[in-house]
């Protein structure tokens, strides 16, 4: 995985609440198995005309368009089914950080174990941060891991987010939970010939 420490991007505003994983990869695009090419399709079904390749203009992956790590989005995102194939379409999509008020937990775990920061905030954070970007599409927000900050440099608001410490990490490092455990090999193997009848 990436390291996923700062992050300053443009970003979308997705102003929807109950964004379900059908919603975020439809089901009919889950045929592979390992991360692939699911950026392409996600959100296909509110990016695109039923059928076609033709966008939805005030979708708003369409209305905001370039290099955006960053989504904003309404109340409860990622619940329905489990699939990790949903995490897996936001970031190879290019999103390192989505914002919201809640996440359904499967969607939560799951976006920590693929690098992607589900970062929990106010509503009334999220409201601003909404109505900033809206009114200033090219506006940058800032993300700190580290610090566990986001920053709204319109209004210079601060928010401060917390995240466990192990999951803290594993970002920071790049780790899925596998790494993490490889990184402790050599305290592993002193441990098991220290212990060792």
């Amino acid at each position: 995985m990436e390291k996923n420490n700062l992050t300053i991007s443009k970003a979308v505003p997705f102003n929807a609440e109950n964004i379900d994983t059908d919603q975020i990869i439809p089901a009919r695009f889950l045929k592979a198995v390992k991360r692939g090419d699911f950026g392409k399709n996600l959100f296909r079904d509110l990016r695109y005309q039923s059928g076609t390749d033709t966008p939805i203009a005030d979708f708003c992956l369409n209305k905001y368009p370039g290099d955006r790590k960053i989504l904003v989005a309404g109340n409860n995102i990622g619940c329905g089914s489990s699939r990790e194939h949903a995490v897996w379409a936001l970031y190879d999509y290019g999103f390192r950080v989505v914002v919201s008020t809640s996440f359904a937990d499967i969607f939560k775990n799951n976006s920590f174990n693929n690098g992607l920061l589900p970062l929990t905030v106010s509503k009334e954070y999220l409201n601003e941060l909404m109505k900033t970007i809206t009114e200033n599409p090219d506006v940058e927000i800032r993300v700190s891991v580290e610090e566990q900050t986001i920053t709204n440099p319109i209004t210079g608001n601060v928010f401060n987010f917390q995240i466990e410490s192990f999951r803290r990490e594993c970002l920071l490092k790049g780790f899925d939970n596998t790494s993490y455990l490889l990184s402790m090999k050599d305290d592993i193997v002193n441990f098991e010939k220290q212990h060792t009848k």
